[in-house]
């Protein structure tokens, strides 16, 4: 890793450079078929037309078959060090997911806070029992003041956005690291949690919201079994573009 790359960038750079590796040794795989398939249909002519030919095409065969073999186990062993770096974008990703969430919490507590100096304040300038209600949502907050009316709304606050992004964050990160894993958190990312639905998660504006972009898109090196099913139904308009690891359902 350079000076200048993220954890994230460094991991990504494995990536390629395993791609390439593990690309160069099936192209050298895929040519030595061809080529020994090629010899075997003209060896029986070559044969007939000339007996001398019989050693010269069994040496040939025998060395393009070596050349299968060891092409073969050359991708067999380039594979596993493909998929580890490819687990280690998601987790780098799941890491920086990880500094959002904190950002995220921090704004909230601030947020809250805040909130509590004012109401506090209100209250011992008004001598009104001042509150907030946070209802049966988890991310609202309502404040309202007590008075001879009874209760009042008096604002709508933006906490629900402050707390949505610090649950987003929290999923997106646990998600992350499921299909690290080989999980799929499909399921659990399409139900309700803490009274909420984050919908979207297949047809929504941008699933990355919920899977990031090194499992959703076509910059994804492990894609979720989601969006790996999403193509297969036709429902995702970004393929993903070289060689990939795919993730284990």
């Amino acid at each position: 890793m350079t000076a200048k790359q993220t954890p994230r960038e460094a991991a990504a750079a494995e990536v390629e450079a395993h791609r390439a590796v593990v690309a160069r040794w099936e192209a050298e795989e895929a040519a030595a078929t061809a080529e020994l398939k090629s010899l075997q249909e003209r060896a029986g002519e070559e044969v007939l037309a000339d007996e001398s030919a019989a050693v010269r095409l069994s040496k040939s065969m025998a060395e393009l078959r070596d050349r299968i073999d060891i092409a073969s186990r050359a991708v067999a062993a380039a594979t596993p060090r493909l998929e580890a770096a490819a687990r280690a974008v998601v987790l780098a990703e799941a890491d920086e997911v990880d500094a959002e969430q904190a950002r995220a919490q921090a704004r909230l507590d601030g947020f809250d806070a805040r909130q509590q100096e004012l109401l506090t304040a209100l209250e011992e300038f008004s001598g009104l029992p001042w509150m907030v209600d946070r209802g049966d949502e988890p991310g609202s907050s309502v404040v309202i003041v007590s008075n001879a009316g009874g209760p009042r709304e008096i604002a709508q606050s933006p906490r629900e956005s402050l707390w949505r992004a610090v649950e987003s964050a929290k999923r997106k990160a646990w998600a992350l690291r499921e299909i690290a894993d080989g999980r799929d958190p499909h399921n659990e990312l399409a139900v309700p949690f803490e009274g909420k639905r984050f919908e979207g998660i297949i047809n929504g504006p941008d699933p990355r919201e919920f899977y990031g972009s090194s499992t959703w898109g076509p910059e994804a090196v492990l894609p979720a079994p989601a969006y790996l099913r999403a193509m297969d139904a036709g429902m995702a308009d970004e393929p993903v573009v070289g060689p990939t690891v795919a993730a284990r359902a």
